[in-house]
């Protein structure tokens, strides 16, 4: 008498033969390489993004902000008695979408 497991295991067995059989296919069947993405890119300095509408408008554009320069000490003479002062980069945001 057969128990219901042996039944099962038989059953799995089958299936298991089948999925593992490939069955030949036509010459136009193989598959296609996927495409690969074209992007496009945009920086934009930290004084005029609000010019390119903001972040949130970049967005909605597509844009994706995938780096951030952040802002850069640097030193700079003011007068010629030799005092040296501190002024600061501007921070540059960097996009990307595809085209």
């Amino acid at each position: 008498m057969r128990t219901w497991w042996l039944t099962l295991f038989g059953v799995a067995a089958v299936v298991a033969l089948l999925a593992s059989v490939s069955l030949p296919r036509s010459p136009g069947d193989e598959p296609k390489a996927p495409q690969r993405v074209k992007w496009e890119y945009k920086e934009v300095v930290e004084d005029k993004l609000a010019g390119e509408g903001g972040l949130a408008k970049l967005g909605d554009e597509g844009w994706e902000l995938v780096h951030v320069d952040p802002k850069l000490p640097y030193l700079t003479r003011t007068n010629p008695g030799g005092v040296t002062s501190v002024d600061y980069t501007n921070r540059v945001y960097y996009f990307k979408r595809p085209k």
